[in-house]
């Protein structure tokens, strides 16, 4: 009889103690390559022209963006430095702010996931596709994590690119 009684009480106390433990398991960091130093390739199309880059970044922040293509572009190098950014091509050398160059930095913005926040996470055969929001795209960012935990594909409405030669470059 006591059972009867105080049963569904127990039971609802024990759900809701196996909800709180389960509550403390980690969460995995999908972003976790960010906060490293690395260096990777990204070849890809934006606005409809085909762009190729090389990204250097350090501690989640830019540290260096060179294009290779496309012809119009190709040379151009983007350097952080403490006062913002240093723009160098052909000998010329201006200085700008982020917000100033946002276009030529957006595979680089995408790539670091600024402001990114988590939507969803699907387990693919290439590794895990995330589906985040960025706050430098008005549409959702897919994101292709490969087994090494960097991207292999990034892409959305305005832009889309492949990341090769992804490595942390810690010592």
């Amino acid at each position: 009889m006591r059972f009867k009684k105080h049963g569904p009480l127990l039971l609802s106390l024990l759900l809701i103690l196996s909800l709180l433990a389960s509550c403390d398991k980690a969460i995995p960091d999908y972003f976790a390559y960010r906060s490293t130093d690395f260096t990777a390739t990204l070849e890809g199309n934006i606005g409809g022209r085909d762009f190729l880059c090389d990204v250097q970044c350090r501690g989640g922040d830019l540290e260096k963006l060179v294009f290779r293509a496309p012809d119009a572009l190709t040379g151009l190098t983007i350097t952080s430095d403490k006062e913002g950014l240093v723009v160098e091509k052909d000998g010329l050398r201006a200085e700008f702010s982020p917000d100033q160059l946002t276009g030529l930095l957006l595979p680089a913005r995408l790539l670091l996931l600024e402001g990114a926040g988590l939507r969803s996470v699907q387990k693919i055969p290439e590794g895990l596709l995330l589906s985040v929001s960025v706050a430098a795209v008005s549409s959702p960012v897919s994101v292709t994590l490969a087994s090494n935990g960097f991207p292999a594909v990034i892409s959305c409405d305005e832009i889309s690119f492949r990341v090769s030669m992804a490595e942390n470059t810690n010592g």
